[in-house]
Order: C-alpha cells, then structure tokens, then sequence
C-alpha cells in the first residue's frame, strides 16, 4: 500500500498503528555480559547483607514508618491521603503503640 498519500480512514489508522507499534516495540539486545571476575570481592554485596536486606520488617521499623509519613501529604491514585488510611487502622496502630 501507498503510504506516501493517505485518503481515508483505514489508511490513516494504519500508519498510526504502525507508527506506535515500532515505537513501543521491544529492542534487541546484544548479546553482552560482564566477566566473572569483573566485580571487586569488597564490591559485591556479602551474604551478611543480602540476609539484612531480605529480612522480615521489624515491628519497631513499621511502626517507624508510620508514624514518621506525613497525614495530609499527596493522595495516593485513589485521591486517599495517609490520614485516611491511617484514622482507619486504629486497631493496628494500637498494636503498635
């Protein structure tokens, strides 16, 4: 088909599409990777960390966080502020007072 002059509907949505579809496309990616050796031993992460990184929040560190946010900051997509959802847990907040 002729792109190079469009007369009606079909062949404007054609290019449309066309156009969104090699825009949003995956990539290829080539095919590169890192040496075995390329990170330092002190630059990777040791297993004492990953263990502290993947534990279980700490009671002490939820209730950290909530009591720290800010209740009339930004709403979340629901247009809900913290204050909301945070007059609303008194029986968990309870258990962290």
């Amino acid at each position: 088909m002729d792109m190079s002059h469009v007369h009606d509907q079909v062949g404007m949505m054609m290019i449309a599409v066309d156009f969104y579809k090699n825009l949003f496309a995956k990539e290829s990616r080539p095919n590169i990777s890192l040496a075995e050796d390329f990170w330092l031993d002190s630059d990777k992460v040791s297993q004492d960390e990953n263990d502290y990184i993947c534990a279980p929040f700490s009671e002490e560190e939820i209730k950290e966080a909530a009591f720290s946010c800010y209740s009339e900051g930004a709403p979340d997509p629901n247009g809900l502020t913290f204050l909301f959802f945070f007059s609303r847990s008194s029986g968990i907040l309870l258990k962290l007072t």
